[in-house]
């Protein structure tokens, strides 16, 4: 059986929030006041959709959006990470689970050449006409979960791939969960003892996690470096035998 690595993306895989292109892009590098009001009170999903088309009628392409976030900066080590996880196949699965969208995830994958390393990506949807269009977000899918953004609820998503995967006769040894955000804590305290919770040293998940001590099943490893993640996984394959 492999192990599942789960990726968040903000602040984990891409070391900055892509929240904060949509500013870098606005004119001034701010918006009108309305829409400042939407993006700090939400919902944050309405809030991107309005920002996105805003930054359409003042010239601010798919295009030039693509443009900028091919050069996103990486977090430290994921690199030779994903490189490591592409050589054991075998052993790793790998996907997204993020609160970001579709195409920015795409596009930051694809300019470093390792979106193929992914088996699927859990976002909200986005579509665009064509490159001068404006980018349109839409939900992942609703929930009933109280704690969770309406929009997505990574457990119950996590938990879908999962009984998806295993009805296909696919089933996994453990999860590793590697995230920052406080829309992490969720998921990774639905995770079993054999699973692997990785927050990273200095965000709200780990903070989170030391203020819940005894919730979490899983083992806790925070990590700085992409390669601690290597670490890690290869531990887990030594004591495993593999």
């Amino acid at each position: 059986m492999k192990t599942l690595v789960v990726f968040d993306f903000d602040d984990t895989i891409l070391d900055e929030s892509s929240d904060d292109w949509l500013f870098r892009w606005a004119p001034g590098q701010s918006f009108p006041p309305h829409l400042l009001e939407l993006y700090k009170n939400g919902p944050w999903i309405e809030a991107l959709g309005a920002a996105l088309l805003y930054l359409s009628e003042q010239g601010v392409t798919g295009e030039v959006m693509r443009q900028t976030i091919n050069d996103a900066p990486l977090t430290p080590g994921m690199i030779e990470l994903f490189q490591f996880l592409e050589s054991n196949r075998a052993h790793y699965d790998s996907i997204v689970a993020s609160d970001s969208n579709l195409s920015f995830i795409s596009w930051t994958l694809e300019a470093a050449r390792v979106h193929t390393l992914f088996r699927t990506i859990i976002t909200n949807p986005s579509t665009q006409v064509d490159e001068s269009s404006a980018l349109s977000v839409s939900p992942f899918h609703s929930h009933s979960c109280p704690v969770c953004p309406p929009h997505l609820c990574k457990r119950r998503a996590l938990r879908d791939f999962v009984a998806e995967e295993t009805a296909r006769g696919r089933r996994y040894r453990r999860v590793i969960y590697v995230g920052d955000g406080n829309n992490d804590l969720c998921p990774v305290l639905d995770l079993s003892a054999s699973d692997v919770a990785m927050p990273r040293r200095g965000f709200a998940l780990e903070k989170r996690l030391a203020a819940k001590v005894g919730s979490c099943k899983a083992e806790v490893v925070p990590w700085d470096s992409g390669l601690e993640i290597q670490t890690l996984l290869c531990r887990l394959s030594d004591e495993q035998g593999e």
